[in-house]
């Protein structure tokens, strides 16, 4: 009896200890491709198609009109997108270095500019107001976008989280 209470005061990592964060990339890739072709490959923002990184580990694809929410532990943590077409690597000239503080909100914003055909990642931390802002009509990610060792930390959530 003494052990099993041991291991549920000191041995349990729960969300609670842990920081929340919130990736999110808006609009709808039908419309960004469309615009495309009216646009002919001039300068443009489109909504972010493709991996998620932190460090070398890939979280998950994340789709335009997506979010994921995640429960990470405190520390240094570097997050970073790879193009959905490059799915072993991430950037390693786009990154977005964070050391979060357990029990804390996070929102990262992920979106693409192109220029050309070529398209560019960008991954930005937000508030809250403004993540709630841009990405309210987005839809949760589907468990199966995300990788097997990190479906254990994904929020199984069905709207955009509220502001703590």
């Amino acid at each position: 009896m003494r052990y099993l209470i041991t291991i549920l005061l000191f041995g349990g990592v729960g969300f609670g200890q842990d920081a929340t964060v919130t990736f999110y990339s808006t609009g709808s890739m039908g419309k960004a491709l469309l615009h495309a072709e009216v646009t002919m490959g001039a300068y443009y923002k489109r909504p972010f198609f493709g991996f998620l990184f932190d460090g070398e580990k890939r979280l998950g694809l994340l789709q335009p009109g997506r979010f994921m929410t995640l429960h990470l532990p405190g520390g240094p943590h570097t997050f970073s997108p790879a193009s959905a077409w490059s799915v072993k690597h991430p950037s390693k000239k786009v990154l977005l270095p964070l050391t979060l503080e357990q029990g804390k909100q996070y929102f990262v914003q992920l979106t693409q500019t192109t220029k050309g055909f070529m398209p560019f990642q960008h991954v930005t931390q937000v508030d809250c107001e403004t993540a709630r802002q841009e990405a309210s009509g987005t839809e949760p990610i589907k468990a199966k976008r995300v990788e097997n060792g990190v479906r254990e930390t994904l929020e199984s959530a069905a709207y955009f989280p509220n502001c703590k």
